[in-house]
């Protein structure tokens, strides 16, 4: 069960990684969304960072025994620099532009990742004994 676990975690960082890139490298149509307002861009960033934040803290406290101000830390560098690498990306290969904000979005979202981790972990640990706990 635990080797199911780790594969879960792993597989969740991988697909959401490359969800996110898929997000941001994509062709931007030009028309108006359907919840279109302004500042929505970095709304969409803070959340989508939010989750990778989450998911990374999950991944390293899984697999080691470092303390919570070391993950955050972690997390919060990490997630930053990939967006930080993503904006330069969709500069150089894609049709979409850099922008700064999209980088403290980005560091937003990682931060706000780390703030509800402790109720992100907690309630994924709920739901793990009481998933155990069904077959008995």
């Amino acid at each position: 069960m635990i080797k199911a676990k780790r594969a879960i975690i792993i597989a969740a960082n991988i697909l959401w990684l490359g969800i996110t890139f898929y997000l941001l490298v994509k062709p931007d149509d030009g028309q108006p969304k359907r919840f279109d307002f302004p500042g929505s861009d970095k709304v969409a960033h803070v959340i989508i960072f939010a989750i990778m934040s989450s998911l990374i803290n999950i991944l390293i406290k899984h697999f080691s025994q470092l303390n919570l101000k070391v993950i955050y830390t972690i997390s919060i560098l990490a997630v930053t620099a990939f967006g930080a690498v993503m904006e330069i990306v969709q500069l150089q290969f894609f049709t979409r532009g850099c922008e700064f904000y999209d980088v403290v979005a980005d560091f937003g979202g990682a931060a706000l990742g780390c703030m509800l981790f402790p109720i992100t972990y907690h309630t994924l640990r709920k739901l793990n004994r009481n998933f155990d706990n069904r077959g008995k």
